[in-house]
């Protein structure tokens, strides 16, 4: 039978252990962060949009997140333009080998045109990633408080195609959106990303689990060796060497 201080050894050390794992998960679950990619989905192309605010101007980005290869894509901007008014677009380095082609803006309107669409086409397919195009919009005097979403608008099978042996077929296509919030007459300086869970299931709770089991494992290892150390170094005052 075990010696009753070495069975309070144990009791403590497996005690001082879970304190250790339980405040560690705590402190995990409040201040990691985890980022996940894109679900998979149906669909074999996704774009998301962020973006930024410079003073009066609003800059969104269109990124092609996932891509299994298109020879065509048309796309059309949705935003509210009685807030704001997109001013110029600026083309990416993704489906670089497609031509590029927009709604004709030599006109008085210029990129303030509506409906503004967007287009690739080539006799190829495409298989690029990163960024389509940069959107700048410029914020209208007078605007309403509220919040505004800038979206992509595609058509379910039609906007993206592809090219399979001699046929043409087509791609499912699914986009992201941001908006910005007025308040005062004022852009708030934040562009926030609509919730999309189709496209970025940022609160996946396998990975989290995931994430606190691995998390756990270490702190449990680190709280052993802790506790080891402390009952060690405490020992050492009234341990004696056996003659």
């Amino acid at each position: 039978m075990l010696p009753m201080n070495t069975i309070k050894r144990i009791f403590t050390y497996l005690g001082l252990s879970l304190l250790v794992v339980f405040v560690g998960a705590c402190s995990l679950s409040k201040t990691q962060t985890y980022h996940t990619a894109h679900a998979e989905t149906d669909s074999n192309i996704v774009i998301a949009l962020s973006g930024e605010i410079k003073e009066n101007k609003i800059i969104i980005d269109a990124v092609m997140m996932k891509n299994d290869g298109i020879n065509g894509l048309t796309v059309e901007l949705s935003y509210n333009n009685n807030v704001m008014t997109l001013s110029n677009i600026n083309k990416g380095s993704a489906l670089s080998s497609l031509d590029f082609l927009t709604t004709n803006t030599d006109t008085d309107k210029g990129y303030s045109i509506l409906p503004f669409k967007i287009n690739w086409s080539g006799d190829e397919n495409d298989k690029s990633t990163g960024k389509l195009f940069s959107m700048e919009f410029l914020a209208k005097d007078n605007k309403e408080d509220g919040v505004y979403p800038i979206t992509l608008i595609t058509e379910r099978g039609k906007s993206a195609t592809y090219i399979d042996g001699k046929d043409t077929k087509t791609r499912n296509v699914l986009v992201g959106g941001v908006q910005v919030e007025i308040k005062g007459n004022v852009l708030q300086p934040n562009v926030e990303k609509i919730p999309n869970p189709d496209i970025d299931n940022e609160n996946n709770n396998i990975v989290l689990l995931v994430s606190l089991i691995s998390g756990g494992v270490v702190l449990i290892i680190g709280g052993a060796v802790l506790t080891f150390i402390l009952l060690r170094r405490k020992g050492k005052k009234t341990w004696t060497k056996v003659k």
